[in-house]
């Protein structure tokens, strides 16, 4: 792809929906982002997304009041 995040990481806003109470994400994973057809800088790495469902977890659970 041909698309530059510019602004923030996938990452970050992962982070802050789920912070504000969003109930649902649409994450781009791929193998090699580079290599991706489309929004490439836009994908994170398949190794990227187990450690980032962790955290939006916990960070999910402290919105709750559920603790981690």
């Amino acid at each position: 792809g041909t698309e530059k995040n510019i602004l923030a990481s996938p990452e970050a806003l992962a982070k802050a929906g789920v912070s504000a109470g969003a109930d649902g994400l649409f994450i781009e994973v791929h193998e090699n982002p580079p290599l991706a057809l489309s929004d490439a800088y836009n994908s994170l790495k398949l190794t990227e997304l187990e450690p980032l469902w962790s955290t939006l977890v916990r960070i999910r659970q402290a919105v709750e009041g559920k603790g981690a």
